[in-house]
């Protein structure tokens, strides 16, 4: 990795003879993810969230996160604010993702589908991916084993501690030394994205398994026949762009700062002002720059 430190007096930002208070609030992107609000005298994240008026300067730093309730983790609240530096992982107008509901359904009928005709394999992310994977699980741990990588069980044992329920799962290690995955027709396999081609699981290929990843990235097509997986679904712990866009509306900052994906290209669309959904999407007075990754 190689890179420049920029280094800013914060006295040109913030002023020194001004009292500030940081405040970490949950942003629903994974467990123990946090966005960072920094406001000036007594206003804090809950009076801010309710409306209330910008007291002086206040910069809201999302971070990654996530906006939509009904998932395993509280999702982030707007907040008014002076300076928003957001994220903008699919800032284009083609990650448009279904409602959580209609997702949850049609990924456990593939699941339902896919068990009656053998074991299948979900491929997302060792931490917040496959423990909302595994929360869709809960109807098939009854009468199916559910299993997982090293690293995603120990990450479930993390949220368990937290208070998430989750079903059961055991680690692939205790099913690896015989011949579990040949002779059994019927078993659920959480593994990490990046492990589809991971030599450790080529004994999978003589199974006849079917398998499915899971990201926001799945709607593009020529980004899923990369994995080589029987289906895709856009289960993302990102805002999709109209929910990133109702957030920064929202949110109703003096100055957006755009990272973390296609920034330009979501300042234009913001700026453009004849885009029906968009025509109100950010105040006329906003200054937005899009930061260079």
């Amino acid at each position: 990795m190689s890179g420049k430190i920029h280094r800013q007096d914060a006295s040109s930002i913030f002023p020194s003879s001004t009292e500030y208070r940081c405040n970490l609030v949950p942003c629903g992107h994974v467990l123990g993810s946090r966005s960072l609000l920094v406001s000036r005298g007594d206003s804090s994240h809950q009076e801010t969230a309710r409306g209330a008026a910008r007291d002086g300067i206040e910069f809201f730093y999302t971070g990654d996160f996530f906006t939509q309730p009904d998932r395993i983790l509280s999702a982030l609240a707007p907040v008014h604010t002076e300076i928003l530096a957001c994220e903008c992982t699919y800032g284009t107008p083609f990650f448009e993702f279904p409602p959580y509901e209609v997702l949850a359904r049609e990924i456990t009928d593939w699941i339902a589908t896919s068990l009656n005709k053998g074991p299948i394999v979900l491929y997302g992310y060792p931490l917040g991916k496959n423990q909302e994977l595994l929360a869709l699980l809960n109807p098939f741990s009854v009468d199916t084993p559910i299993i997982a990588d090293e690293d995603t069980c120990a990450c479930v044992d993390v949220y368990r501690d937290a208070g998430i329920p989750l079903p059961p799962c055991e680690p692939y290690r205790a099913y690896n030394r015989g011949k579990f995955f040949e002779k059994e027709h019927r078993w659920i396999l959480l593994l990490p994205l990046n492990s589809r081609f991971d030599e450790r699981y080529q004994k999978l290929d003589r199974t006849g398994c079917r398998r499915a990843a899971f990201s926001g990235w799945t709607l593009d097509a020529a980004w899923l026949e990369e994995w080589h997986v029987d289906a895709g679904f856009p289960l993302s712990d990102h805002p999709s762009f109209s929910n990133l866009v109702s957030f920064i509306e929202d949110c109703a900052p003096a100055t957006l700062l755009l990272m973390h994906g296609n920034g330009t290209l979501l300042r234009h669309r913001l700026l453009d002002k004849m885009v029906g959904p968009l025509r109100n999407a950010v105040p006329r007075d906003t200054r937005i720059i899009a930061l260079k990754p």
